[in-house]
């Protein structure tokens, strides 16, 4: 997977997969492969190790893929992976649907990014946060 000719923000309103109405586009179709294995690269040295990951489909399909290269089997640990978070909810979702077969794994949710006003579930990392200005 190459990067498109694709911006990663866009500008003007556009609604978002919870149906949110936003102001701008995160489309993080812009980033490639080699920017999804530099970030799994990094993340995966930063979290606790973990066995299995799971996108968050289909924001979260690039970035799942390559952080599943440095899973270790055996620590009952699993990730949640997305490209953008804005509500939380499909993160919740997610984990409430995971859990149900595995409820002896300890859930861990990932993103690339996370909008300003993002309801950040606290078993939710972001790489990324927007940061609100002029608040």
């Amino acid at each position: 997977m190459e990067a498109k000719c694709v911006n990663l923000f866009k500008d003007g309103e556009f609604v978002s997969h919870s149906g949110v109405t936003l102001p701008y586009k995160i489309d993080c179709d812009a980033l490639g492969t080699f920017d999804y294995q530099t970030l799994a690269k990094y993340a995966a040295s930063k979290l606790r190790p973990y066995t299995v990951v799971l996108s968050i489909p289909k924001g979260g399909d690039n970035f799942a893929r390559e952080l599943t290269r440095y899973a270790i089997a055996g620590t009952g640990v699993a990730i949640l992976a997305d490209d953008v978070i804005t509500t939380g909810h499909s993160f919740e979702e997610a984990k409430a649907e995971f859990v149900k077969d595995h409820p002896n794994y300890h859930v861990m949710g990932l993103c690339v990014y996370a909008r300003m006003k993002a309801a950040i579930p606290f078993w939710v990392q972001a790489m990324y946060k927007e940061m609100e200005l002029f608040a």
